[in-house]
């Protein structure tokens, strides 16, 4: 099994389908979220949330291996490092926020979320200690969708939190 490391994290927001499976999805949810079909993948130690209407496409990915895509990412950020970013589709905005921290700090979600809108999976691992971690928190408020993630290695004794907030514009307006 591959060693991952939170130096190899990294974020984008991609306008395209993309073939998660090679990703190894562990623990996925589904919702409804105005007219978009939001699928919430556990992938390891990482995450993908994808949107989907019609043939439209609009997926986040937190990952330390990059899949194959054809386009080049609306948003890309390195987790190393804080970082904040925000690109707008039609209909459909995107504010993401990334935060490094000291795993000493603890490995909890910092929002409120109630029991069923969570994925807590420990990526499975034969080494000594902790067991990386992946949290997922999701909320929904009308028109706006929020969701936290803390990605865990306590083998390095870091982890990193993503804060996304996506707005979902009426056409009419």
């Amino acid at each position: 099994m591959m060693q991952q490391s939170a130096s190899q994290l990294s974020y984008c927001l991609l306008d395209c389908r993309t073939d998660l499976r090679p990703l190894r999805i562990l623990a996925s949810r589904e919702l409804i979220w105005e007219d978009w079909t939001v699928g919430i993948h556990v992938l390891g130690a990482s995450h993908a949330v994808e949107f989907r209407r019609g043939a439209e496409c609009v997926i986040e990915l937190l990952t330390c291996v990059r899949p194959e895509y054809a386009q080049l990412p609306l948003i890309a950020l390195q987790a190393d490092t804080p970082g904040e970013a925000c690109a707008s589709l039609p209909r459909l905005t995107c504010r993401v926020r990334l935060i490094p921290f000291d795993l000493a700090l603890g490995d909890a979600l910092d929002g409120p979320f109630d029991t069923d809108c969570r994925l807590n999976l420990a990526f499975p691992f034969a080494g000594v200690g902790a067991a990386p971690v992946t949290r997922i928190g999701w909320r929904v408020s009308g028109d706006r969708l929020t969701i936290e993630t803390v990605h865990s290695y306590p083998e390095e004794g870091r982890a990193v939190r993503s804060e996304s907030h996506f707005v979902s514009e009426d056409p009419q307006l």
